[in-house]
């Protein structure tokens, strides 16, 4: 995509944000692609807005998911505005635990879900894309409830499946990146995925 253009606020390695070969952008250089915000996620949001207002280009930052509360102006400014800003948050297991508590994001998520307009996508890999949420592994037998979990908690849900099923209860497991693209499934795909009548365990 020639005309993507961002980079994260001063977190690009651990971020995955930094694109190859295209350069950074600065005032001797107006062709670079990449962009060094610095450890100022508010201005980035700010910027990547400015920009996505100018058209033309796809703008993306990215920061630590802690660090959205930073720049939530900007994000919900976007969300209102109906823009194509696009925020990386990554680091987003509430279990962080090298930094300690300040890098730990217990309630970012939730936060940002309810932002009116925001599509917030939290897949456990590269590719959950796909409908918002689907059904990651069924239960063996008579399913007697449904677990589910996004991004890294996935694994947890897994793992707590397993063990059920060596207790002899049957449980299916529910991959869900995005509610709000959920939502946006007929009846019968959703009613599919979370069955009625089964009790749903959110991790």
């Amino acid at each position: 995509l020639p005309n993507l253009v961002g980079g994260s606020a001063d977190l690009g390695p651990s971020n995955k944000t930094v694109m190859k070969n295209v350069g950074y952008f600065s005032k001797t250089d107006r062709s670079g692609r990449n962009i060094h915000f610095g450890v100022r996620e508010h201005a980035m949001g700010t910027v990547l807005n400015g920009i996505a207002l100018h058209g033309g280009f796809i703008p993306f930052g990215g920061t630590f998911l802690v660090f959205a509360d930073f720049m939530r102006p900007a994000i919900r400014m976007a969300a209102l505005m109906g823009l194509r800003s696009i925020f990386v948050l990554t680091h987003d297991s509430i279990a962080l635990g090298e930094d300690g508590p300040t890098h730990q994001p217990i309630e970012q998520t939730m936060s940002l879900r309810m932002i009116p307009g925001l599509s917030v996508f939290r897949p456990a890999d590269a590719l959950e894309t796909y409908k918002g949420a689907y059904v990651l592994n069924p239960g063996q037998g008579e399913t007697k409830a449904v677990l589910i979990a996004t991004g890294s908690e996935v694994h947890l849900a897994l793992e707590a499946q397993a063990v059920l099923a060596k207790e002899g209860t049957a449980v299916s497991v529910v991959s869900m990146p995005s509610w709000d693209t959920f939502e946006m499934q007929s009846a019968d795909y959703k009613a599919s995925v979370l069955p009625e009548g089964l009790p749903k365990i959110a991790v």
